[in-house]
């Protein structure tokens, strides 16, 4: 009789042990399936980040094309300006 008892608990045991392994296992995959996610999204938000700053640069080249414009403008209107009216 206490060898039955011996091998009832022995196998509730390992039931249980089995058990904690599954949740563990699960909880594992869990874990690696957020890591993956965490790197995709990692990874677009640095595809995200390239694109912007590119964007950036060239608004600020234009930015920059059109400030250069517009001096141009106001140079030759201040000479127009400045120039001698002459009467008829």
């Amino acid at each position: 009789m206490r060898r039955r008892g011996f091998a009832v608990v022995l196998v509730i045991g390992a039931a249980l042990a089995l058990a904690g392994c599954g949740d563990f296992r699960e909880r594992a995959m869990e874990a690696q399936q957020m890591l993956e996610d965490t790197q995709q999204a990692a990874e677009t938000a640095e595809q995200a980040a390239a694109q912007n700053t590119g964007r950036i640069r060239e608004l600020e080249d234009r930015v920059d094309s059109l400030e250069a414009r517009l001096d141009s403008l106001q140079n030759a209107a201040q000479k127009t300006d400045e120039s001698p009216e002459t009467a008829p």
